[in-house]
Parts: C-alpha cells; sequence; structure tokens
C-alpha cells in the first residue's frame, strides 16, 4: 500500500466515492494515491447512454 500511487476504476458509486468508497479506503492508507475513472468505461457508458436515447 505504501508503494500505490494511483487508482483507477469504473465510475461505480461504491467505487469512487469520497467519503466511503473504495477510493476513500485507499486514501485512508496512502494520501498520494490519486483516483483517476477509467477512461473506457466512462466511454462505454456515454455511448450506451446515447444508443439508449435513440428511438
Amino acid at each position: 500500500m505504501g508503494d500505490l500511487r494511483g487508482q483507477g476504476y469504473d465510475n461505480s458509486s461504491n467505487m469512487k466515492g469520497k467519503n466511503k468508497g473504495v477510493q476513500k479506503r485507499l486514501l485512508d492508507k496512502n494520501p498520494r494515491a490519486f483516483y483517476t475513472p477509467c477512461g473506457c468505461h466512462s466511454l462505454n457508458l456515454a455511448l450506451c447512454d446515447m444508443a439508449n436515447s435513440c428511438s
């Protein structure tokens, strides 16, 4: 945990939660581990929403 410098997850609330998610738990152990949402998961969510909104 001491060597951890970055976190990357999908955009689910239980992972990115700043108050009680995995992000918060890791930051409590190592404050230098920054969080980055996964670009592929973000793009996938955007494309799925776009496809579902088209008739």
